[in-house]
């Protein structure tokens, strides 16, 4: 089964652990796809959230202007609605 997860921005947090330990329970049974706003440093991820995924465990999709986003400040609605909206899209 194909399985997307969505995150706004990876970085580190509670969240971001949740959804690590998600795609690591869950990697070896199925295909795993990150759609995000922000490039994910994994192997940081790892080792704050103590998982094991590797880049060839989850496919990243990131939207076209994800530079935007990772650059910009504020404008949290905005953001949001376009990673909404290709996530829609994007998702397997």
């Amino acid at each position: 089964m194909r399985i997307a997860v969505y995150h706004p921005c990876l970085a580190r947090g509670g969240s971001e652990v949740r959804a690590m330990w998600l795609i690591q329970a869950l990697k070896a049974r199925h295909e795993m796809t990150l759609i995000t706003g922000c490039r994910p440093d994994i192997e940081r991820l790892n080792a704050a959230c103590g998982t094991s995924v590797g880049e060839r465990d989850v496919r990243v999709r990131l939207p076209r202007a994800h530079w935007l986003m990772e650059r910009s400040r504020g404008g949290a609605a905005i953001k949001g609605a376009y990673l909404r909206r290709f996530a829609a899209k994007a998702a397997p």
